[in-house]
């Protein structure tokens, strides 16, 4: 798992996990404003609004995310009935 810098100029989609560095908790990006640079996220059930510089994207690897996230469908709507 990697963190990047967030530029300025970045489009930053709500929904997005975001690493927030002072509490070093990981996030959930509810709105981007970009005019006065800051992000609106959500932690725990608590919104809360901080400056760009506070947050980290987080990146992982094909083998990284194959490992932490599950599939939605347990496997037994794929089988073929003999």
């Amino acid at each position: 798992m990697k963190f990047h810098e967030i530029p300025e100029n970045t489009q930053i989609p709500a929904g997005e996990y975001l690493l927030h560095m002072p509490s070093n908790a990981v996030v959930v990006c509810g709105r981007h404003r970009t005019a006065e640079s800051k992000i609106q996220a959500m932690t725990n059930g608590q919104v809360f609004e901080d400056e760009i510089s506070n947050f980290k994207r987080i990146s992982l690897t094909k083998k990284e995310r194959k490992n932490n996230f599950k599939s939605k469908t347990c496997g037994s709507c794929k089988k073929v009935p003999a």
